[in-house]
């Protein structure tokens, strides 16, 4: 599947978005983004210069941290977003640190304590901030 969108992002242009460390970069020889941000020459596929970077989503509204990548394809390099870069401040309530102390309460997360059956729905959700930054980005891609 990481193929195929892969192709349709250098093809047609876009954005591509994808959880931070996925095997997916060393399998299509993609350059790692460095967490520290900032975007990264990715090569040429299908003769279309692409970009790569990693983001945090938690800048753009998630809950929790979020590193996440992005490969852009069809958008020159001067006409890429300056983003929020670097990792999230820990966000940790202050009734979870009470409750369980530092630690306890990092190692938990906060998308943790959120409970109930939408855990992983809140984790997976992109924001809509940062879904409106994917679809700029997509849109300003010369088709």
């Amino acid at each position: 599947c990481f193929m195929a969108a892969a192709h349709a992002v250098a093809e047609w242009g876009g954005v591509l978005e994808h959880p931070a460390d996925s095997h997916a970069w060393d399998a299509h020889d993609i350059p790692k983004p460095p967490r520290a941000g900032g975007w990264v020459h990715a090569g040429t596929w299908w003769n279309s210069e692409a970009w790569t970077c990693c983001v945090y989503q938690g800048h753009y509204g998630h809950p929790s941290g979020k590193a996440t990548w992005l490969y852009v394809s069809g958008v020159d390099r001067a006409d890429l977003p300056a983003l929020k870069w670097g990792k999230t401040e820990q966000r940790l309530p202050e009734w979870m640190i009470e409750r369980y102390g530092y630690e306890k309460a990092r190692r938990i997360g906060v998308v943790a304590m959120v409970g109930g059956k939408n855990k992983t729905a809140i984790r997976n959700a992109t924001p809509p901030q940062f879904r409106d930054l994917l679809l700029s980005i997509a849109r300003s891609a010369a088709c």
